[in-house]
């Protein structure tokens, strides 16, 4: 990153540093340029030559980027990170490759049904919900946002993303509208969450509050049944918070 002539790493640098997780570069790979996921997703079918690549990519996303010496230095990156190998003149994925495409999958599949449940769980307790909600001027983008007179409760699911960005989503829905801070994700998550509060985001200390992933699904379930049985029963009510955040931050002040 370069600030007055001089250079410093960019956040992803330094997490990739930290973590020699590939999995980071390779994600900011298929961000900045057009094709390189469409070519992971390809060579798994079988191996392909680049013309074969050439051709899928510019039948499928037309011109830009699909020259075959813009392939073959995508090729040539994927390769370096371990995501794709070379046979003869073909590419195909590697196997470690394809466990991390599955495993990809399967965590975006859970990622969206845990905000689907949290979406359903508010709406039964009486909230406004809305997903993707994004705030300050487009500052964050929060998972799943729960509203109701004033008060505001902030989701955020991690399962092995970004956590900086979700820890960073929650401090500016803390400081907006002094939303409180939801963090669901894994054990390891947590851990991870819990050094990062001490250390970079301190804002959140007293505030965040961690639920684990595996404990949505019967929560909802839980919700939803007692739902049923009070809606049987004639019952109506709204679940409030007992305290807002804001009133909390304004007591210590």
């Amino acid at each position: 990153m370069e600030d007055d002539e001089r250079f410093s790493l960019s956040d992803v640098a330094d997490r990739f540093l930290q973590t020699h997780d590939y999995s980071i570069i390779y994600d900011l790979l298929k961000r900045q340029y057009v094709g390189v996921e469409q070519i992971v997703v390809l060579v798994r079918e079988k191996p392909r030559s680049i013309d074969e690549v050439s051709l899928f990519l510019k039948e499928s996303i037309g011109t830009g980027g699909t020259s075959h010496r813009q392939i073959e230095i995508k090729l040539d990156w994927l390769r370096g990170l371990g995501y794709v190998v070379k046979f003869g003149r073909t590419y195909t994925i590697s196997s470690r490759t394809v466990a991390n495409v599955d495993r990809g999958v399967s965590r975006k599949q859970q990622h969206t049904a845990i905000k689907d449940m949290l979406i359903e769980i508010g709406k039964i307790k009486g909230f406004q919900v809305k997903r993707e909600a994004v705030i300050r001027e487009g500052r964050a983008k929060i998972d799943v946002l729960w509203m109701s007179k004033g008060q505001y409760a902030a989701w955020e699911v991690h399962l092995g993303a970004n956590i900086h960005q979700a820890l960073s989503f929650l401090k500016t829905a803390l400081e907006w509208k002094s939303a409180v801070p939801f963090l669901v994700t894994t054990n390891e998550g947590e851990a991870k969450a819990k050094q990062l509060v001490e250390t970079t985001f301190e804002a959140l200390k007293d505030n965040i509050k961690f639920m684990q992933a595996e404990s949505i699904k019967p929560w909802y379930e839980a919700v939803r049944g007692a739902n049923e049985a009070e809606k049987g029963l004639g019952f109506r009510h709204r679940t409030m918070f007992r305290e807002s955040t804001r009133a909390k931050m304004n007591k210590r002040e």
